[in-house]
């Protein structure tokens, strides 16, 4: 099994598509980093998997990254408060490891392909409860699930 060290300090909003007639933006909160060794990792993960010849569609291992709060359509003003609201908020570099692979929502019905997050979770986990606060007490719709810390690797 895979097992590799990660550094995570920085949290970023990922504008993923934008209509340009309501002005709005497709965003999440995530935490990316840039490890060598976790990217080479998962690339032989992924290598295994198409090998396979599983019909799965592959994450590009250059943008990874720990989804910590999932946002759907936000405005541009919204993007605003985001960006202030992060800042406010401070965090050490967390030591992760990536173990996987695994599936989502179970082994029989398989919707996305993962690798598990391990170490520091529960300071991870204390970071996305912070963040979930603080978009509750500004207004945003949050998720009810509970987090659950991954890498996406592909979907079915």
């Amino acid at each position: 099994m895979l097992l590799k060290q990660i550094n995570c300090n920085l949290i970023k909003i990922y504008k993923m598509i934008e209509n340009c007639y309501l002005k709005m933006v497709r965003a999440f909160i995530s935490i990316s980093f840039e490890d060598e060794n976790i990217l080479k990792g998962v690339q032989e993960i992924q290598d295994q998997i198409k090998n396979s010849g599983a019909n799965v569609r592959l994450v590009n291992p250059e943008i990874l990254h720990i989804t910590m709060e999932f946002l759907g359509e936000i405005s541009e003003e919204q993007v605003t408060i985001l960006s202030e609201m992060l800042s406010e908020i401070k965090f050490e570099s967390l030591k992760l490891q990536v173990k996987g692979p695994g599936v989502l929502p179970n082994e029989k019905y398989v919707r996305v392909v993962y690798c598990e997050i391990n170490g520091e979770v529960e300071k991870l986990k204390e970071i996305q409860k912070e963040i979930r606060n603080k978009l509750r007490n500004r207004g945003f719709k949050v998720d009810s699930r509970p987090f659950k810390p991954h890498l996406t690797i592909g979907r079915v």
